[in-house]
């Protein structure tokens, strides 16, 4: 063939191109989104609950809950209907854990990693961790259920209402 030249550096560049190509295709059929959440996008949003008192955001894996005032922030993961929170900081402030953390002498108001309680803690976070029902390795909770019906959302036993 006439015209056209081979060159060793042009064929790396073109298998680059058709593997990115393939890379991209796959984790579209995957249903992987442009931050990599490949879990249910229908949760994206701000779901309330108890009059308002209760609100929990969800944004592609990400998820920020707020009970009165700010309480916990993670990820998520779904998996057939299942749910399973890890949680990455927690807020003393917030009145269901303020008195624990005064008593382990730690600051209110203040957010704290799930690494930095551990580590502030010591032995008496795994009997706090398995007491909030969260395993005090991977700081995860359990898996459980959820659906969506309309604009209602039951997530494990609390159900709330889609807000945005």
């Amino acid at each position: 063939m006439k015209g056209i030249k081979k060159t060793r550096r042009g064929m790396p560049a073109l298998v680059i191109v058709l593997v990115l190509a393939f890379a991209l295709v796959l984790a579209g059929c995957l249903g992987m989104d442009d931050d990599g959440f490949s879990g249910d996008t229908a949760l994206n949003g701000t779901w309330v609950r108890n009059s308002g008192t209760s609100i929990l955001t969800l944004d592609n894996g990400n998820m920020e809950y707020f009970d009165y005032a700010p309480f916990y922030r993670g990820t998520y993961t779904t998996n057939n209907g299942m749910v399973t929170e890890k949680l990455s900081q927690i807020y003393s402030g917030n009145a269901e854990v303020s008195q624990l953390f005064r008593e382990m002498g730690l600051q209110t108001n203040k957010w704290y990693s799930m690494p930095e309680i551990k580590s502030l803690t010591g032995s008496y976070f795994t009997y706090i961790a398995y007491d909030f029902g969260i395993n005090p390795v991977t700081f995860e909770f359990d898996p459980y259920q959820y659906f969506i019906s309309g604009n209602t959302l039951y997530w494990g036993e609390a159900v709330y209402t889609r807000q945005r």
